[in-house]
């Protein structure tokens, strides 16, 4: 098969069964500690083994970009209709959830709080911190199909080299202090490069998620090689997250620093993505599929058992304190079991479909 044939089917099983993993795995990290000093050595490889998921999505997305044949607007309106309804709905789920805790605690639900909370939300999601994903899905798809229409896609990609290499340089969160400034929010000024939440990190992963998507070459590359080159960039994220940063979070032991999303996560999150997409089991992909179909809407949902599972355990977020690795771990099969649960029944009323992705 020559090198130049764009990547096919239009529905792969594989490409559908990886969004699922990256969804499970985006469970994982929910529930593990987000203050690392909270966190053991295993609490740290169980976070960085699932820092494959949201490259992994932004991965397909250009994957599924260098296959489509629409023209650029075509491509930018599809992704408009298709995320700003889903990033509407679930966005008053959660706020009508964040109201209802004010109210509650006896807080005015609506009050000057309510509209610092408006301003965060196109930024970080807000109370819905996890629904960040949604709208720098879009804004990152705009400005690359962009770029693309106006000029090649190595000169894009030198964009999104450079762009990465500055947040390094100069820290994401400071990229984004004028925007948290303008609103009142804390953008805590930093030299650590976590980049989970920049706006210079996914426009790389979706470069090379067009690369793949254009030619079939790298199905080639063996199993044993990506494994190998995972194993690699695993390793290496751990050394960065539990032992490089340990001087500037001195009050840390070594194996309880951490740091986000630098060189070992690039290198482990595009192996472990060539790897499940081109060597999934055939039987594996097929029974994963139809769910990973659902995978917006499983992540989007995810969130609300999150602050339920907080508030049966009297409000100790699941991402704090010290609670053993199996507990968590328990709670995240129960959460991704609901999430599908409740997503396979939005997808049996007409009027909710849309919502699921």
């Amino acid at each position: 098969m020559p090198d130049d044939v764009p990547f096919r089917p239009v529905r792969d099983d594989s490409v559908d069964a990886t969004r699922f993993l990256g969804f499970a795995a985006v469970v994982l990290l929910h529930v593990m500690p987000n203050r690392y000093c909270d966190a053991t050595l295993w609490h740290l490889a169980i976070d960085g083994t699932s820092r494959f998921a949201v490259p992994a999505f932004f991965v397909i997305a250009g994957m599924m970009l260098a296959r489509s044949r629409r023209t650029p607007f075509e491509n930018i309106e599809r992704r408009v209709v298709h995320l700003v309804p889903v990033f509407v709905f679930w966005e008053v789920v959660f706020q009508t959830m964040r109201a209802a805790a004010a109210w509650k605690r006896g807080d005015a639900p609506f009050g000057a709080d309510f509209l610092h909370e408006l301003a965060r939300i196109p930024i970080d999601g807000g109370f819905a911190f996890h629904l960040w994903y949604i709208p720098w899905m879009l804004v990152t798809c705009a400005v690359f199909i962009l770029g693309m229409a106006a000029t090649r896609r190595s000169v894009v990609m030198a964009v999104a080299v450079a762009a990465l290499l500055a947040g390094l340089a100069i820290g994401p969160y400071d990229l984004l202090a004028g925007p948290m400034a303008a609103i009142g929010a804390e953008a805590p000024a930093t030299r650590l490069p976590m980049l989970r939440d920049s706006p210079v990190y996914w426009l790389f992963f979706l470069v090379v998620g067009h690369v793949l998507g254009t030619t079939t070459a790298w199905r080639r590359i063996g199993a044993p090689t990506l494994i190998a080159l995972a194993a690699a960039g695993w390793a290496l994220q751990l050394v960065e997250r539990s032992y490089v940063q340990s001087a500037l979070w001195a009050d840390c032991p070594p194996q309880q620093a951490g740091v986000d999303m630098v060189f070992g996560t690039v290198l482990w999150s595009v192996a472990v993505t060539m790897l499940a997409i081109g060597h999934m089991p055939a039987g594996l992909a097929r029974r994963l599929a139809p769910i990973g179909r659902w995978t917006l809407g499983l992540y989007c949902v995810h969130g609300v058992f999150i602050i339920v599972f907080d508030t049966l355990s009297r409000h100790r977020s699941l991402g704090e304190g010290t609670a053993g690795l199996l507990p968590r771990i328990a709670a995240a099969a129960v959460i991704i079991a609901l999430s599908v649960g409740v997503v396979w029944g939005m997808t049996r009323l007409r009027p909710l479909r849309r919502f699921v992705g």
